[in-house]
């Protein structure tokens, strides 16, 4: 078996556990283990109304967005991590600054 070729198509970008989940995948490699549906909904909730979930400039097989759920979307500008996280993210003890 081949363990590559298993884990094609498997994993999800995220789902929206919260009703105002935010979440953007930016200037990112995505390889083929991304579903091409890219999120994928909490236990079939179908409350997404509120959700921000986007990508801008990600590269790869598991980049195409041809097949994206309906309740994500594509940026036309990168986000600015203070945008995403607040002002004050360098002193929040669950950011490692060190990944961004």
């Amino acid at each position: 078996m081949d363990a590559r070729a298993s884990l094609t198509r498997l994993a999800y970008l995220g789902r929206p556990w919260r009703p105002y989940s935010r979440v953007v995948f930016q200037n990112s490699e995505l390889s083929d283990v991304v579903n091409p549906e890219g999120w994928k909904r909490w236990n079939n909730d179908t409350n997404t109304a509120n959700i921000f979930y986007k990508e801008f400039n990600n590269s790869g097989p598991g980049a195409a967005i041809d097949q994206r759920v309906p309740f994500s979307g594509q940026l036309n500008e990168a986000v600015v991590i203070s945008d995403i996280l607040g002002e004050n993210y360098g002193s929040e003890w669950w950011v490692d600054t060190e990944y961004l």
